[in-house]
């Protein structure tokens, strides 16, 4: 299990005793905001107040890549595609970004609020219902 903190923490718990396993530091003592493992569990993703989202493999918690969300708002991530694509969520709507390329590849965006986001498991669809109770649905490329 993870969980973050307000002084920008990683922490992996042992569910098998509820133990610390360990803590990492990567906000610069910012809170943050959110984390998301990859489906498969090698891959982890946070984000702190300091707008940087930052992905780690779970084998030795090195960082494999990092974004600068330009926003202090970012409220959700995923990985999807097995860890190819990490979707963030903030005030401003829902942007996919190639991991591999560290870029922005997509943005949902101008949403007036922050919108509840879900994705398919296989990352083929994306489900956002927004503050107006507007339901919108997005299909992957094939």
């Amino acid at each position: 299990i993870y969980t973050t903190n307000g002084n920008g923490q990683l922490t992996v718990w042992t569910c098998r005793n509820w133990t610390r396993e360990r803590t990492i530091d990567l906000h610069n003592n910012e809170p943050s905001r959110c984390v998301a493992p990859s489906l498969d569990g090698k891959l982890v993703a946070t984000c702190g107040q300091d707008s940087i989202a930052r992905i780690l493999k779970t084998d030795d918690f090195s960082e494999i890549a990092s974004f600068d969300l330009s926003s202090n708002r970012v409220v959700d991530l995923a990985l999807l595609d097995g860890g190819g694509t990490l979707l963030s969520v903030d005030d401003r709507g829902v942007s996919l970004w190639s991991v591999p390329e560290e870029s922005e590849i997509y943005t949902i965006g101008n949403q007036p609020g922050i919108p509840i986001t879900r994705a398919a498991s296989n990352g083929k669809v994306l489900a956002i219902f927004e503050t107006f109770g507007h339901l919108r649905l997005h299909r992957g490329k094939e």
